[in-house]
């Protein structure tokens, strides 16, 4: 594939040639769009994800500074990172716990400010670095959306499914965050109370606003997807 979803000044999902990225970009930012084809605001957390990448100049390397904190971290990122086997993600068998243990890990990669509860706050900060979770390269912010995707691939009931959109929705507020700070524009405001629903179109050609809300209902459930009466 030559062409990625990306996200220009205007906050609008645009589609950019990918000739300039490592192998290992192509191969993982592919696997994902693939693992979640039919969910509103993946392409576009998969999209700004690349734009990091390339904003920071495709950091490359195994060093402390280029790898998220582990404090905290869901034991199954370490498990899989010692194959980094796209095909083989990690079995999940209890959702909740792995909600908790993932919502507590993202929770230390913030800014103090944001708050230790779930939801956490959205306000702007110009001054802002996101030192913890502006971290490019194999083993920075793409993890989180590795483990997004997992899961996602383990959520069954109505409430898992809810709980990973609330997920999706405040790593692609931070994602959008992070490229603003990185293009030195203003950062933007969400409102935490309001759920606004906000079509995303196909997932190679869409332009669509920046701001992602999670669907207010799925046309299809995970179960059904995944072939599970429901």
């Amino acid at each position: 594939m030559d062409e990625d979803i990306v996200q220009d000044n205007s906050k609008r999902v645009v589609i950019e040639d990918r000739t300039q990225w490592p192998k290992w970009l192509v191969n993982d930012h592919d696997h994902l769009l693939e693992a979640i084809s039919d969910e509103d605001g993946w392409a576009t957390l998969v999209g700004r994800w690349g734009v990091i990448e390339e904003l920071m100049g495709f950091p490359s390397g195994q060093g402390k500074k280029l790898t998220l904190s582990t404090t905290s971290r869901p034991a199954e990122v370490a498990r899989w990172l010692r194959s980094r086997n796209n095909s083989k993600p990690p079995l999940i068998k209890d959702v909740e716990d792995f909600a908790n243990r993932w919502r507590l890990w993202w929770i230390g990669l913030q800014p103090e400010w944001r708050g230790s509860e779930w939801p956490l706050t959205r306000e702007s900060h110009p001054s802002e670095e996101w030192t913890h979770c502006k971290i490019g390269g194999r083993n920075g912010f793409g993890l989180v959306l590795m483990t997004l995707s997992w899961w996602y691939g383990a959520a069954m009931t109505e409430t898992e499914q809810r709980e990973w959109e609330s997920a999706l929705e405040d790593v692609s507020w931070v994602a959008e965050t992070i490229i603003a700070h990185l293009q030195g524009r203003q950062q933007p405001v969400a409102d935490n109370s309001a759920s606004k629903e906000n079509g995303v179109g196909d997932k190679r050609s869409a332009e669509t606003s920046g701001d992602i809300t999670p669907p207010a209902k799925r046309q299809k459930s995970l179960r059904t997807r995944r072939g599970r009466a429901t």
